[in-house]
């Protein structure tokens, strides 16, 4: 409601000034007038491309995934173990 009102007022006075008639934050106005920005999507090292590539040759991507998920995970936690009795 406040943000219609916001728009209201803009070409009339500028966003800032009615932003401070109506108590609300510029940033906020500003920040829903611009789309969201998109996420990058993480880049695969060349070693991960091919073994990904020969997984999926062979119908394996899933299951080596989820098994180096659970390895990395339990090697940082080993890491963060040895880092706190070190």
């Amino acid at each position: 409601m406040i943000e219609s009102a916001v728009e209201e007022l803009t070409p009339l006075i500028g966003t800032r000034p009615a932003c401070r008639a109506l108590g609300t934050a510029p940033a906020t106005i500003y920040r829903r007038r611009r789309p969201p920005a998109p996420h990058p999507a993480r880049v695969r090292t060349a070693p991960e491309r091919t073994m990904n590539r020969l997984l999926a040759e062979r119908d394996e991507v899933r299951e080596r995934r989820d098994h180096l998920l659970f390895m990395t995970s339990r090697a940082v936690g080993a890491a963060a173990h040895a880092s706190e009795h070190a």
